[in-house]
């Protein structure tokens, strides 16, 4: 079987059979293709395009992935845009969520130290933070306190007692720059009538005392005409007079 594979095998690749061979040319299909795709453009090229042209404006919308995130990456970023709504980790290690915390604010790391009070030990670093952030020039006592925790808790009471008694002393300044208000009760109104009447009890005293003033050491008075104005009577007008006089001459008669 062997040896009538060899010889089939020496007869097909016999040089004599490749003497007189030659090669096939090659269809000119793909040629007659080119030359009909010039022709269409060609053509193409001189009709008139009715229709508008798209215009590409702006940046390009393709949004292309840089890096491809881990699964844990994505869900600390989702945990740091939605801190409020932290309350209890679990059994997360505080290394993990190391990030999360440190965009708190102090009104969320004490919620979730509330709620999680084994990691008061390990988030002192961030206690020291907030103390460096908003006290600057203040440094702790080891003596004293025993955590930055508690530090900040005794800054902000003496911050909140010196605003008290600041807001106090200028309460007592403006009280006493301000002076008091006495309350008088008025008179009630006078009518014109009350008037007439005082004023002429005043003239009747004001005339008394002045007789009264004139009497002589000897208790002889003085005539009234020294004490007491005389009232002149109003003089008619020059026509008036006139029209009296013939009135008076014709009852006469």
């Amino acid at each position: 079987m062997i040896q009538s594979l060899n010889s089939t095998i020496s007869n097909r690749y016999d040089p004599s059979i490749y003497k007189y061979y030659q090669p096939q040319k090659l269809n000119n299909n793909n040629d007659d293709c080119d030359k009909d795709k010039n022709v269409e453009m060609k053509n193409m090229a001189g009709m008139k395009f009715k229709g508008r042209t798209q215009v590409y404006a702006g940046s390009s919308k393709v949004v292309t992935v840089r890096k491809v995130y881990r699964l844990s990456d994505i869900c600390i970023k989702v945990l740091m845009n939605h801190v409020n709504k932290i309350y209890e980790v679990g059994d997360l290690p505080y290394f993990i969520l190391k990030p999360v915390f440190a965009k708190c604010t102090v009104q969320q790391l004490r919620r979730i130290e509330h709620y999680n009070p084994q990691l008061l030990e390990e988030t002192d670093e961030l206690w020291r933070d907030f103390c460096e952030k908003d006290f600057k020039n203040k440094r702790m006592d080891r003596n004293r306190f025993y955590s930055w925790r508690d530090f900040y808790a005794h800054l902000v009471d003496e911050r909140e007692q010196k605003l008290k008694s600041i807001t106090k002393n200028i309460n007592t300044k403006q009280r006493q720059a301000i002076p008091e208000r006495k309350t008088q009760q008025l008179d009630a109104a006078k009518t014109p009538r009350e008037i007439r009447r005082r004023q002429e009890r005043n003239f009747t005293n004001s005339s008394s005392y002045g007789i009264s003033a004139t009497t002589n050491k000897t208790g002889m008075k003085a005539p009234l005409s020294t004490s007491l104005t005389q009232i002149s009577k109003p003089k008619p007008a020059p026509l008036m007079k006139r029209l009296l006089q013939i009135r008076h001459g014709k009852f006469r008669r």
